[in-house]
């Protein structure tokens, strides 16, 4: 991995704070976040939509003001209509639904300055604890790639159950380790003014 080898000692707070501080750019964050998805999710199966083209033309017009400009963010798909941009919802019933207009949700987090590369998996409709829609497959756990999801909760000794979806996508991409979860920095140390 090449882009902005320190992505993964900062949260989203202080990956902005480099941003305001320009310390880095928000294309770097942009590509080191695209990196991470490339090599990670053929196995994890978390990122059902690449939005890599339009996070590439956003980033050219992003507003700096905003608490998370030039902050890589991935949308869950359930939920979060992005102007013509297939929503699934984790359902083949709606595998083909464009919708015409971003949601408010959608609008609020363009106007946080977030660049949104992609959508995450979902429970279909979200209504399981599990992520494993017959649309997208499996999510997998990243500490755990090879168990079975559905059975987490029979095993509790190697780890608690969970509902991956995007969720530990995240933390992955971070850069955890298994059953560890390191501490996010921010930009400046904690206690300074």
């Amino acid at each position: 991995m090449t882009a902005f080898k320190d992505y993964e000692k900062y949260d989203g707070l202080g990956l902005a704070e480099l941003v305001k501080k320009k310390e880095v750019f928000p294309g770097e964050l942009l590509e080191a976040s695209i990196e991470r998805i490339e090599k990670r999710n053929p196995q994890l199966g978390a990122v059902v939509l690449k939005m890599f083209d339009q996070a590439r033309q956003s980033v050219q017009k992003i507003d700096l003001q905003g608490p998370f400009a030039g902050v890589p963010f991935l949308l869950k798909d359930l939920l979060a209509a992005y102007a013509g941009v297939p929503m699934t919802g984790g359902s083949r019933a709606f595998k083909n639904y464009i919708p015409p207009v971003d949601s408010e949700l959608v609008r609020r987090f363009k106007k946080t300055g977030a660049v949104i590369l992609g959508k995450t998996n979902t429970p279909e409709f979200g209504l399981m604890a599990v992520t494993e829609p017959e649309l997208h497959g499996a999510t997998r756990n990243p500490w755990d790639p090879y168990s079975r999801i559905l059975l987490r909760h029979l095993r509790p000794q190697t780890q608690p159950w969970t509902n991956p979806g995007g969720t530990v996508l995240r933390r992955d991409l971070a850069g955890s380790r298994r059953g560890t979860y390191p501490e996010p920095q921010r930009a400046r140390q904690r206690g300074d003014a």
